[in-house]
């Protein structure tokens, strides 16, 4: 039997395939192209048992950022106007939609509405400390929510 042409032109085309992947399309053999690092949002297989755990840090370093950005507002918020504490929460309202921190992002909506209203000093301590709770809070679902927003309401009418 002859060899067939094809298969050899299929044989080389795969060879340098392989080289490209190996060491890129500049062929430089002296430095192999490297996959990329993992991100904080990728999870290990399902075998090792730790499924979701680089997820939980990453949430949990997420919850970390907005607990401190909600205590340094808590600090300057008496001696700031409203239209100043805006932007703050609206930044923390945009992380927490990110990151799927749905309670959050109720309350957030809410502190913003109590801010427009005029509400300032420290009035806001008691909406940042609710904004902090929803923040803390493990539940996403609609009912958490509801729930948040049911206290927000009751608090925006007093």
């Amino acid at each position: 039997m002859s060899p067939n042409p094809e298969n050899k032109e299929s044989g080389s085309t795969n060879a340098a395939a392989r080289s490209v992947a190996a060491h890129g399309p500049d062929g430089d053999e002296s430095q192999p192209r490297m996959p990329p690092p993992p991100s904080l949002t990728t999870t290990l297989p399902r075998d090792m048992g730790h499924q979701g755990h680089i997820n939980d840090m990453a949430l949990e370093a997420v919850r970390a950022d907005l607990a401190a950005r909600i205590a340094a507002i808590d600090v300057k918020a008496p001696y700031t106007c409203a239209r100043d504490l805006k932007p703050d929460i609206n930044q923390i309202r945009l992380i927490a939609h990110r990151h799927g921190l749905n309670p959050a992002v109720t309350v957030a909506h809410f502190v913003d509405s109590a801010l427009s209203r005029g509400e300032h000093g420290a009035l806001v301590h008691g909406w940042l400390s609710m904004l902090g709770d929803a923040v803390a809070c493990d539940r996403q679902d609609v009912r958490a929510c509801d729930t948040f927003a049911a206290a927000c309401s009751v608090r925006l009418a007093s």
